[in-house]
């Protein structure tokens, strides 16, 4: 039986283009994929789309592709912004087309990203492969606002 071919989640494209972008920020070469962890232990490796930056801010976009469950997103490029911040705290915010909470009762305080735990999880921890730094993360989805 066929089990149908495979995509990423929204979050695992995140994580990917956020550890692509602070690589680039860290001054290593704008790497052409990368490979970060599943929250159940596997690594995986997706391709970056877009990379480019410098040691004060950089920016990377993996394509999203949903395999055979597709949603709004699929084929949209997610886009990683990341600049140093001070200290260790890793920050993130969203962009074009990320929501924002406004009310309590979410995962997420009110003012934050509408970015659920595990994916959050998987692009700390993607980021965290690179460095300890301190750093702002901003999400993007832009072609979301195409769609809606």
């Amino acid at each position: 039986m066929n089990a149908g071919r495979t995509g990423f989640t929204t979050g695992t494209c995140a994580a990917a283009a956020a550890k692509a972008a602070t690589m680039i920020l860290c001054g290593m070469e704008p790497p052409h994929q990368v490979e970060i962890g599943l929250p159940e232990g596997a690594r995986v490796a997706l391709p970056v789309e877009q990379a480019e930056g410098g040691a004060n801010a950089a920016s990377a976009a993996v394509k999203k592709d949903a395999g055979d469950d597709p949603d709004v997103t699929d084929g949209c490029l997610v886009v990683v912004s990341v600049i140093w911040r001070n200290g260790d705290e890793l920050k993130l915010a969203a962009g074009e087309g990320v929501g924002t909470v406004t009310l309590p009762g979410l995962s997420a305080a009110p003012g934050e990203p509408a970015i659920n735990p595990v994916p959050r999880q998987m692009i700390q921890d993607a980021v965290r492969e690179i460095t300890d730094r301190g750093l702002q993360i901003t999400i993007s989805i832009p072609c979301v606002r195409e769609l809606s």
